[in-house]
């Protein structure tokens, strides 16, 4: 009988002294946590998990533009916009387009080496790039050593290795 009387006392909430709660009857008043304390340990973890994670972000974010850039450059210039892919090139390294680019037909892009990052601004990927000259109807194929800048300013990443010259 005692046995259930505390079993209907614990699930009621109700401790052995009768009017205090069952998880606070064994509790002291200065072993529980205060309300000060408990909105410092909230400002403590939140500060210590941003400040973890504001690296992350970055590289996150850093790892998405390579990824769109990457991407993007190489749809350029398998689909033959080679004007847009020297869009892509370092704007300090640009030089002049080359004119006899109307000439030249991609006919092939495949990433043989994924990017990889060499330090913590740059990259690097290797692509084989197949091409005729449409006057000459022979195909051609070259690699592609591409090496990436980030530019954190502008969320950018720069080609610094240049369009390849195709021959």
């Amino acid at each position: 009988m005692k046995r259930r009387m505390i079993t209907q006392q614990r699930l009621a909430g109700v401790g052995p002294h009768g009017s205090m709660p069952y998880h606070r009857a064994n509790i002291s008043h200065q072993h529980r946590p205060t309300m000060l304390y408990r909105i410092l340990r909230g400002i403590l973890s939140t500060a210590l998990l941003a400040a973890g994670g504001c690296g992350t972000i970055e590289k996150d974010r850093m790892a998405v533009a390579m990824e769109a850039a990457l991407t993007t450059y190489g749809e350029a210039v398998r689909w033959g916009y080679l004007d847009v892919a020297y869009s892509y090139v370092d704007p300090g390294k640009r030089g002049k387009i080359p004119q006899d680019l109307s000439n030249v037909q991609v006919i092939g892009y495949e990433v043989v080496q994924p990017p990889y990052m060499k330090d913590d601004r740059s990259a690097e990927q290797v692509a084989r790039i197949e091409y005729v000259h449409k006057d000459v109807q022979m195909v051609r194929s070259l690699s592609d050593r591409q090496l990436w800048r980030y530019e954190k300013a502008t969320n950018s990443w720069w080609l610094e290795s240049g369009v390849p010259e195709f021959k």
